[in-house]
C-alpha cells in the first residue's frame, strides 16, 4: 500500500515479508528537463549510436529529431529495440515499446518533435545472445519511411 509521509512524500507501507520501513519517493528531475543529467550529447547525428558506440555501459540514452510537422495518426515503428523505449512527440509521453512484446509500433499524434528514451535493463550474459548490445539497432520509420535518412538526431547519454 501507497501511503503518505507527514512531509508530504509517498513511499510503500512495509512489505508483509520483509519490513524495510518507509521508503520516500521523490520527483528528481522530470522529462524533458533530464537532459541536463547528460554525461554526452552528440548534435545532428544521421546515425543512432548504441550504447557500445558511445561507451555508455547502463541507464538511458535520449534519441531526439524535429520535423516542420507530422500529420496525426502517424505510425511509429522501432525494430531491433534493446531494452524499452520510451515515446515523447513534443515533449508528451504517448508509449513504450518493449523488446520482448510482439508489437514494434506506437501510433503519434500531429507532432514536431520526436523523441525515444532507451532504457538499458541489463545484460544477458549466457548463451546465443552474450552480445547484448543496447539502443535503437535497427530503423526508425514513421508512416513506413526511415526517419534518419531524412533528418539528424541529436542524441543525449544519461
Amino acid at each position: 500500500a501507497v501511503v503518505s509521509t507527514q512531509s508530504g512524500h509517498y513511499g510503500r507501507a512495509n512489505s508483509t515479508k520483509q519490513k524495510y520501513g518507509i521508503v520516500n519517493f521523490h520527483e528528481v528531475l522530470a522529462y524533458p528537463k533530464i537532459k541536463e543529467l547528460a554525461t554526452k550529447v552528440i548534435q545532428s547525428s544521421p546515425v543512432l549510436y548504441t550504447f557500445e558506440d558511445l561507451q555508455q555501459d547502463y541507464g538511458f540514452i535520449l534519441y531526439e529529431l524535429s520535423y516542420d510537422n507530422f500529420d496525426s495518426n502517424a505510425i511509429l515503428e522501432v525494430n531491433k529495440i534493446r531494452d524499452m523505449v520510451y515515446v515523447f512527440t513534443d515533449d508528451v509521453f504517448i508509449g513504450q515499446i518493449y523488446r520482448n512484446s510482439p508489437e514494434k509500433s506506437i501510433q503519434l499524434p500531429s507532432f514536431k518533435k520526436l523523441s525515444l528514451m532507451v532504457e538499458n535493463m541489463g545484460r544477458i550474459n549466457y548463451g546465443p545472445h552474450l552480445h547484448d548490445f543496447k539502443g535503437i539497432l535497427g530503423d526508425v520509420k514513421v508512416n513506413k519511411r526511415i526517419v534518419s535518412q531524412e533528418n539528424a538526431w541529436n542524441i543525449w547519454t544519461l
